[in-house]
């Protein structure tokens, strides 16, 4: 489970100048809205990071620029969602010789396996194919998409679409995330 470092508010007031270039964060100036995480981008990793991040009582916010989440994972393997592979994952990082060691922490915190594990226990099982190519049972994407996004919503994860960042600065109380219309601000706890 991820550690969360900061709450999150939103502030107007609290943006810095070099925050407001070009007039994107023109928002109502009594906006409060606080998150404990937010994520970048609603594709499956940032679908997933947010899913694992969840402690009860956190708030989570997802900030996608497209008008959906999952776009890129919807034409995935043709569409048909090549989520993983069946292959050991010290071969895999053999393969990478003496720079293993960089993906090493994170491919073993989270195994293939364990994705695997994930979506069947949401019952979406899956398939190995030739290559040891792993696929959602359903050869559809769009399972694998809608279990993420139904996961958000269970867990009262906010998905925003239509909101490009164009920011991201840091402030005395943690973070300010800026988009065309408002900013976003994280205040230490």
């Amino acid at each position: 489970m991820a550690k969360l470092h900061k709450k999150i508010r939103c502030k107007l007031d609290d943006v810095p100048e070099a925050c407001r270039i070009n007039d994107y964060l023109h928002g109502p100036k009594d906006s409060d809205c606080l998150y404990d995480l937010i994520v970048v981008g609603a594709g499956p990793s940032g679908l997933f990071c947010a899913i694992n991040s969840m402690q009860k009582g956190k708030k989570i916010l997802i900030m996608e620029k497209k008008s959906s989440p999952g776009h890129k994972l919807l034409i995935s393997g043709s569409g048909q969602c090549n989520i993983t592979h069946d292959g050991n994952i010290q071969d895999f990082l053999d393969h990478f010789g003496d720079h293993g060691r960089f993906l090493r922490p994170a491919l073993l915190g989270f195994k293939n396996s364990d994705l695997i594990s994930f979506f069947g226990e949401r019952g979406l099982k899956m398939i190995r194919e030739k290559g040891d190519k792993i696929f959602p049972e359903t050869l559809q994407a769009r399972d694998v998409l809608n279990i993420l996004t139904g996961q958000c919503q269970e867990l009262g994860i906010e998905i925003k679409c239509n909101q490009a960042v164009k920011s991201i600065a840091r402030n005395e109380d943690g973070f300010l995330v800026a988009v065309k219309a408002a900013a976003i601000a994280a205040s230490c706890w």
